[in-house]
């Protein structure tokens, strides 16, 4: 089972909801900003969930888990999001480098590969991360709000 980058802060929160780290595979980009001032930063939010081997009337395969997870990250260097895009992308894979080269540069590269083709696809260098929050939410990414 892959765990949370170690650089990452409060990575943890996302295997307590998930019960695992996910690949934010089909995870919906719901929300992202870009501050290139002040050293850097960049946050985004994601709606995702887990995908069930359970297949519905119409032949979709069931979900279950879902989640607003959102990140932030700080000393942005290198962004590579000319055409990156929150407007409907939806990623295939929300990649992190190596602890190793974490260890080696003090920074540390995320991509963001869209499954909707290459021209969404964005990545940038950060000296610092965290997961800022997951958000239990139904089936069409509203948060819940007090009891459910």
């Amino acid at each position: 089972m892959k765990s949370p980058p170690p650089y990452l802060r409060n990575g943890n929160a996302v295997v307590d909801a998930f019960g695992y780290w996910p690949s934010f595979h089909d995870a919906l980009v719901i929300g992202f900003g870009y501050e290139p001032d002040g050293g850097g930063l960049i946050r985004f939010t994601l709606y995702c969930w887990e995908m069930t081997a359970e297949v519905d009337e119409r032949g979709y395969f069931g979900r279950t888990k879902h989640h607003r997870v959102e990140f932030v990250f700080l000393g942005v260097s290198e962004p590579d999001l000319e055409h990156f895009t929150s407007m409907g992308n939806v990623l295939d894979i929300l990649e992190f480098s190596s602890s190793e080269e974490f260890e080696a540069d003090g920074i540390f590269r995320v991509g963001l590969e869209s499954a909707m083709g290459g021209d969404l696809c964005g990545s940038f260098r950060a000296r610092n991360g965290e997961v800022l929050s997951v958000v239990a939410c139904d089936e069409d990414g509203n948060a819940f709000v007090g009891k459910r």
